[in-house]
């Protein structure tokens, strides 16, 4: 009895505030990290896209342009939603009470098994069923609402709570990376629900989300989240093994992935050769060519910008103005050696 009244009051409490915060109009600029995140993953994928194509590597180049796509979408949509909110800074939002805060908190228990205040930390929490799309585990996810930054473009973080899941380069969620949800269509919905207060609608359509799947707009794709393909021999890799080429950034196992025998740095074989000296993988910065055969060459096997072939070439050819070919020479050795005159015409 004794804990369900201090849950009210510490509910109450919090509603009071989140009232307080609703009420004061926001006057700071809005949150750029989402389209600004969204805006360098179009940069990667263009990057990769053109570099398929010069190689004229057709999966690859299908793969970069169905993610470029993606991205520009996810580019849109986040400019989109914060175009949204400059339209409507200016404008005075009703005064939400905090009974009915109250009330949409207390809701929130109908339809989540878990929900949590902290009022110390200014978070309210609910935690999610078990997420699995598409045949993918992904355990439980907490949505935490930070009420002292409802003024905010974003405040609130998506959190996954399996001990034994590990989170891929911070992607816990095909849609979720570094904490931070990509909203998609739901952008505008959920900072609408936000600001008029409907809480129990914002956590209800930020649960639909991540347990909806679009592969368009995927931070990692369900077909990767097990592992990538090389692009070399197609072979499924997991992550922790996956090397990336340091020219062209192809993605490739630990067999199609070469290291340079003189920088270390690894690459695919299309940006790896051999020194045509000693037979050396070498990149394409650690080799250059000679300046008379024009093969390439390492460091090791130039001598003053010649092979050794070419150097010896050049130390058997004789001196300008000697006036006398080699057989010519050798003659007059041989002669001279024998006893015999040599007597000029």
């Amino acid at each position: 009895m004794a804990d369900a009244k201090r849950q009210v009051r510490q509910r109450y409490a919090a509603a009071a505030e989140m009232a307080a915060a609703l009420a004061r109009p926001s006057r700071s600029p809005p949150d750029l990290t989402a389209m600004e995140d969204a805006l360098r993953c179009c940069h990667r994928w263009r990057r990769r896209w053109a570099q398929a194509h010069c190689r004229d590597w057709k999966a690859a180049q299908l793969d970069a342009a169905r993610r470029l796509c993606g991205s520009v979408d996810r580019l849109r949509q986040q400019a989109e939603a914060i175009l949204d909110e400059l339209h409507r800074s200016n404008d005075q939002a009703d005064l939400i009470s905090a009974a009915d805060l109250y009330r949409e908190i207390d809701a929130l228990g109908d339809e989540f098994d878990s929900v949590t205040v902290k009022r110390s930390m200014k978070t309210l929490c609910v935690r999610t069923d078990e997420i699995v799309l598409e045949g993918v585990y992904l355990g439980r996810f907490d949505i935490v609402l930070r009420w002292d930054r409802l003024s905010e473009s974003h405040p609130y973080h998506v959190i996954a709570t399996d001990s034994d899941y590990e989170a891929r380069d911070g992607t816990s969620h095909p849609h979720v990376q570094g904490e931070r949800l990509c909203e998609g269509e739901g952008a505008t919905v959920i900072k609408r629900a936000l600001r008029e207060g409907r809480l129990l609608d914002f956590f209800i359509v930020v649960d639909r989300i991540l347990k909806t799947y679009n592969s368009q707009s995927a931070y990692v794709s369900l077909d990767e989240w097990e592992g990538v393909d090389c692009r070399a021999c197609g072979d499924t890799v997991d992550s922790d093994y996956l090397y990336r080429c340091d020219r062209c950034e192809s993605e490739l196992c630990s067999d199609c992935s070469v290291s340079c025998d003189h920088c270390s740095d690894r690459f695919c074989s299309d940006c790896l050769g051999r020194c045509a000296g000693c037979d050396s993988d070498c990149c394409r910065d650690c080799r250059k060519s000679c300046d008379v055969c024009d093969d390439y060459f390492c460091d090791s096997c130039l001598t003053e910008g010649l092979c050794d072939d070419c150097t010896d070439r050049k130390d058997q050819t004789p001196e300008e103005g000697s006036g006398k070919q080699p057989q010519q020479r050798c003659a007059s050795i041989h002669a001279l050696r024998d006893g015999q005159a040599i007597v000029s015409a």
